[in-house]
């Protein structure tokens, strides 16, 4: 199952924030092409992988005008909200389908935007860890298309 999570918005003034245009060049639908994997434990790579295994377009993250959408993958998924900071994304008030993750609605998920256009979006997270006496490392890209 692709795990994915996303983003938040901003701006108040007549002109449009640098915000407002990301935000603006995000909404719509956009199906994940490739995501790739990198973990590391103790700052040495331990494992990656890739995977382009996405050709039937039911992986897919939607990002709504209202600050509002979904993620899925096969039929699973989940809703947030999303607010943009540049281009930094943050999805709050996440609701997993049939809440099956317990506890986990309320976990934000961060994102970088690290290429946009009107057709192909980069998404960049990364999130560090603690297990044991371990320290670890989590890099992940998502490549999404129109």
């Amino acid at each position: 199952m692709l795990v994915i999570g996303l983003l938040v918005i901003g701006a108040t003034s007549c002109k449009k924030d640098k915000s407002e245009k990301s935000k603006e060049k995000i909404e719509g639908k956009w199906f994940v092409t490739k995501t790739s994997l990198i973990l590391y434990k103790n700052d040495k790579q331990a494992t990656q992988s890739e995977d382009t295994d996405f050709g039937d377009k039911t992986a897919f993250i939607q990002f709504n005008s209202n600050a509002t959408g979904r993620i899925e993958d096969t039929g699973h998924g989940y809703n947030f909200n999303y607010n943009v900071n540049g281009s930094d994304i943050q999805l709050t008030n996440q609701k997993f389908d049939d809440n099956a993750n317990t506890g986990s609605d309320q976990i934000p998920s961060s994102f970088t935007i690290t290429r946009v256009t009107s057709t192909e979006l980069v998404l960049h997270s990364e999130i560090s860890y603690k297990i044991l006496n371990d320290n670890y490392r989590s890099v992940q890209d998502i490549y999404l298309n129109k």
